[in-house]
């Protein structure tokens, strides 16, 4: 275990209806980083174009979704990785959504982890803290040929999201 899974258990947070959008970063579609060592990256202009963008976009701007989050009385909330944080804006993410951003935070990360009952990602580690946590993950991996042809920092290993994840593996937004 890591010791920051010990902290999930410390508070015993109420679960809330809440579903969290986490997707993970993609090597191709942020920015050249700025100087050797940096974190910090130019923006890509071209970022709304990518396919990435284009299919978290369609998710957040889904009707469906905000018709069964109403009806079900949910809430969402989307937390994008770090090095996506620049493009949020460009998201414009529906007033039904809340976003998340760890820079301006006023609840932690472990705290979206504990509130949540349901996660949505893509290939992010964090889907082992609600795993942790015994709560179901939904990965949305709608460039699954991309990613494990090597352009991103991950490769195809022991762990099958279909068979090891914790929770369901779609590929398609209408799933």
């Amino acid at each position: 275990g890591f010791p920051r899974h010990d902290s999930l258990f410390k508070d015993n947070l109420e679960i809330s209806k809440s579903i969290l959008i986490m997707p993970t970063w993609r090597n191709d579609v942020v920015g050249e980083m700025v100087g050797l060592g940096s974190n910090t990256r130019n923006i890509n202009k071209n970022f709304m174009q990518t396919n990435y963008a284009k299919h978290w976009y369609n998710l957040l701007h889904s009707k469906t979704l905000k018709q069964l989050v109403e009806k079900y009385d949910y809430q969402i909330m989307f937390a994008p990785h770090v090095n996506i944080a620049p493009y949020i804006p460009m998201f414009d993410v529906p007033d039904h959504i809340s976003v998340w951003q760890s820079s301006i935070a006023t609840t932690s990360i472990q705290q979206l982890f504990q509130q949540s009952k349901l996660m949505i990602t893509d290939y992010s580690s964090v889907a082992f803290e609600m795993g942790f946590l015994n709560k179901t993950v939904l990965y949305y991996q709608f460039d699954q040929k991309e990613i494990f042809s090597g352009t991103h920092t991950i490769q195809q290993g022991y762990f099958s999201y279909e068979g090891d994840g914790f929770g369901p593996v779609v590929t398609e937004e209408p799933e």
